[in-house]
């Protein structure tokens, strides 16, 4: 019969090596599966959609396959979905597929269109074929995934899940790590936790790969629809191996006099990127050569193709080496970001070509020469790149960086650090999987990369190298006193003559919510990719046609000639906050692309959240009023309550203790001042309490001063008295109430005597809360308690922050009158 040579039912696993190379992908997983996961299925080769993509008639096999479904499907309901040969992860949802619930009358009508839908994709990918696959349609209560791919974890013990609702709307996740088991598992379960525990056991059975599951639970039991092995990409590509130029040393103007083109000491005019450079000079920073082409009269004499002399000799020596030129303007109509640049240069036919073609846009868009500039440079290979986040004033750094170039963390993954410089050099961390990256080739073209085993994991930036970025943009936000986004190239080639790490530019461009927004799921049911204009063009037209908008998000990863297009980015943005539709980034939140999106008012979703965790400090204590205000402009986020006066008098007497404490304990002069300062402050603070002044205060003390004198002769009372009535009433009468000097005792001992501390009375210890005195001899406070009934003794340490009573078994003595024998035999 003719339909078997285009059909196989997923119960006719012993014909599948007939069919090999003609099912797809998709097929060939579900046939690797447990059967009783797998809901009944058809597969219908590549063969007859090669048949129908020759115009050969196929309508009586199609046909044939509806009748043969009415009998192989217990119910009416099914789903018609694409299986591809080249189907990997990096396809997924690429080809188009049924929503599902197909009656078995429409199948015909629905492979057909099927077909239709997936020939440009189809022949768009080299040594490709397409077959169907029919399936049973199992309503669902949650659908979701299961992966261990590497792009989302780094060992295969380590499984993703996420559970979705039937809309795709996000409900639970997790990153679980399993072990190896053999154990024969059934696909019941009537819970949500029981589906999460065959979830773990489905993944502890495929530990030997890499996999991606698709699944759907109906309340009863999980089926899987989908199984895919992960391809993965064995080959290291080492950032830059494959340029072959000329590695270019530092172009020493000493040698070379300039005739036109001005450097950053020469130019009489303000460009925001030269701007820069002098930032990082100020700030005693390496900085990279630049030389500027600037001026009217020259730049409207290149458009007119006349090209000075002058200006050809400099650009004759530029070139020896390759170069890459920049743009920079002073206009308000255009931005100063993703302005025009080349690709690595060679010759000076190609750097007239970049000239004229820009000058020629501008001066179309009514810009006058005079407010743009032409910068050159050498090109610069680094083996990383990053963007780092700084503000004034708060030790602390954001950096996000990758491999290669440093417009690859426009749309690529990209590792992320927090790194925080106090006592010690601390650092939170994000490590992504970084598939790919834009690196250079032969030709000193720009190009997305696959990194491969060795790089995709590995982290972008060294503990070093994170250190020095922290200490320069630290430098460079408190120069300015903005918050700062400072590019960097990082470990750059050492025949470059360069220094390993080198600041190349800064924006201090700022937006009204900068805060990053994070995907809920890592997969979802339609995510459409653009990297160029016809695949957004496309989007736009059949948008009105598309079904479940809301389940919809665009997966922005422009192509290398498009990284600056701001004007296509711009139009991406606005598509986005007009039809509600996320765009979902893998680049960093630091770039460019980012900040004009967001300023589009986007919907935009960032991949592989980074959130780092800092620990809250609990206080609860009066503090001045103006702390609060100092802690937020740290960056830190501050709770605080207001209270009452009363509570307010309460907490200012624990205060003063503390304050009194922090005196006593300062050995330093000034800081014995700042202290005493601290309890003026809370003196003035409860004079107010009970509305009256400090000068009140004042007058009280002066008063008690009068009567009882100050402490400033250094008075130590050791002790005092009384005497037989007759010589108090002589004393009397002679006393003038003056300090008889004859009675003071000069102290030539440094130790002084002490009162009555710690002591120890019917089972319990007295701590006194006044410390003892210092001792010169151990440099301690110490006070020993001890009891004549316990052969126990209390060792009481004062510290600055806390006492300490350390207990002691007393030494026995002995017992004069106890009797001693000598049994020394000698």
């Amino acid at each position: 019969m003719e339909l078997e040579e285009y059909v196989l039912k997923s119960t006719e696993r012993e014909f599948l090596s007939k069919f090999s190379g003609d099912i797809g992908q998709k097929a060939q997983g579900l046939f690797e599966c447990n059967s009783e996961f797998v809901p009944k299925f058809l597969v219908i080769s590549s063969s007859l959609f090669v048949k129908w993509h020759n115009n050969e008639d196929v309508k009586c096999i199609l046909e044939s396959i509806q009748q043969l479904a009415h009998k192989y499907f217990s119910n009416n309901s099914l789903i018609i979905r694409s299986s591809a040969k080249r189907e990997s992860s990096d396809e997924r949802g690429f080809y188009e597929s049924s929503l599902g619930k197909i009656k078995k009358s429409e199948i015909c009508e629905e492979i057909i269109k099927l077909w239709k839908a997936n020939v440009p994709k189809i022949t768009s990918i080299p040594n490709n074929n397409f077959s169907i696959i029919i399936q049973q349609y199992i309503e669902p209560t949650y659908i979701g995934h299961l992966s261990n791919e590497r792009h989302l974890t780094k060992e295969k013990k380590t499984w993703y899940y996420e559970i979705l609702k039937p809309d795709g709307s996000y409900s639970k996740s997790e990153y679980i790590t399993l072990k190896q088991s053999e154990i024969r598992i059934s696909p019941n379960c009537n819970s949500v936790k029981s589906l999460i525990e065959i979830l773990r056991q489905i993944g502890s059975m495929y530990l030997d790969n890499r996999y991606h599951f698709e699944w759907v639970w109906d309340n009863n039991r999980i089926w899987i629809v989908q199984k895919d092995k992960e391809l993965i990409n064995i080959n290291t590509h080492k950032p830059g191996s494959e340029w072959i130029g000329k590695l270019t040393k530092i172009i020493d103007s000493n040698k070379y006099e300039l005739e036109c083109l001005n450097t950053v000491k020469t130019t009489k005019n303000i460009w925001g990127k030269i701007e820069c450079i002098k930032t990082f000079i100020s700030c005693d920073l390496p900085y990279g050569e630049i030389y500027i082409l600037e001026g009217q009269e020259i730049l409207q004499n290149i458009l007119n193709e006349i090209y000075p002399k002058s200006l050809l000799n400099d650009l004759n020596w530029l070139i020896k080496s390759p170069i890459i030129i920049r743009m920079d303007i002073n206009d308000e109509k255009k931005s100063r970001t993703l302005l025009p640049r080349t690709e690595t240069l060679h010759n000076i036919d190609e750097v007239k070509e970049f000239i004229c073609k820009n000058l020629t846009k501008f001066s179309s868009e009514k810009i006058s020469f005079e407010n743009i500039c032409f910068l050159f440079h050498r090109f610069i290979i680094s083996n990383s790149c990053a963007f780092a986040l700084s503000k004034p004033n708060i030790p602390r750094a954001r950096i996000d960086s990758t491999w290669g170039i440093v417009d690859g963390l426009y749309f690529h993954p990209h590792d992320s650090f927090e790194v925080q410089k106090g006592d010690t050099f601390s650092c939170q961390k994000g490590i992504r999987c970084k598939t790919e990256y834009l690196d250079i080739n032969s030709n000193g073209n720009w190009i997305s990369i696959k990194s491969g085993k060795d790089y995709d994991w590995k982290e972008s930036l060294s503990k070093k190298e994170l250190e020095t970025i922290l200490e320069f943009n630290l430098k460079i936000a408190n120069s300015l006193k903005k918050e700062v986004t400072v590019m960097y190239f990082v470990d750059i080639f050492k025949e470059t003559g360069y220094p390993s790490i080198l600041p190349w530019f800064y924006s201090t461009e700022d937006i009204s919510d900068s805060s990053e927004k994070f995907t809920d799921t890592v997969f979802s049911s339609k995510r459409i990719i653009i990297t160029n204009h016809s695949e957004f063009d496309k989007l736009k037209q059949n948008f009105y046609f598309i079904k479940e908008k809301n389940r919809i998000s665009i997966i922005l990863k422009l192509k290398p000639e498009l990284l600056r297009d701001r004007e296509f980015i711009e139009t991406i943005g606005n598509f986005s906050y007009q039809k509600k539709i996320p765009i979902i980034l893998e680049g960093s939140i630091l770039s460019h692309p980012y900040y004009i999106l967001r300023k589009q008012k986007a919907i935009v979703q960032v991949k592989n959240q980074f959130e780092p965790n800092y620990q809250k400090q609990t206080f609860y204590k009066l503090v001045r009023d103006k702390i609060p205000i100092l802690i937020k402009s740290k960056g830190e986020n501050v709770k605080t309550i207001s209270i009452t006066s009363e509570q307010t008098l309460e907490l200012i007497k624990q205060k003063i203790i503390e304050e009194s404490y922090e005196f006593f304990w300062e050995v330093e002069n000034d800081n014995l001042m700042e202290e005493l300062a601290d309890i003026y402050e809370l003196i003035r603070s409860a004079s107010k309490i009970f509305d009256t002044s400090i000068d009140e205060v004042k007058a009280i003390a002066d008063k008690k001063r009068e009567t009882k004198g100050g402490f400033d002769s250094g008075i130590y009372l050791i002790e005092t008295q009384e005497k037989a009535l007759i010589e108090i009433i002589n004393n009397i009468q002679d006393s003038k109430l003056e300090i008889d000097e004859m009675n003071i005792i000069d102290n030539t001992n440094k130790q002084l005597p002490r009162h009555k501390g710690s002591y120890y009375d019917k089972g319990t210890i007295n701590l006194s809360y006044i410390p003892a005195l210092f001792d010169f001899k151990t440099k301690k406070r110490i006070e020993i308690v001890s009891s004549s009934l316990l052969e126990i003794e209390h060792i009481i340490e004062y510290t600055k922050d806390k006492i300490v009573i350390k207990l002691n078994h007393k030494k026995k003595e002995n017992d004069i009158n106890q009797l001693s024998f000598n049994f020394d035999n000698t």
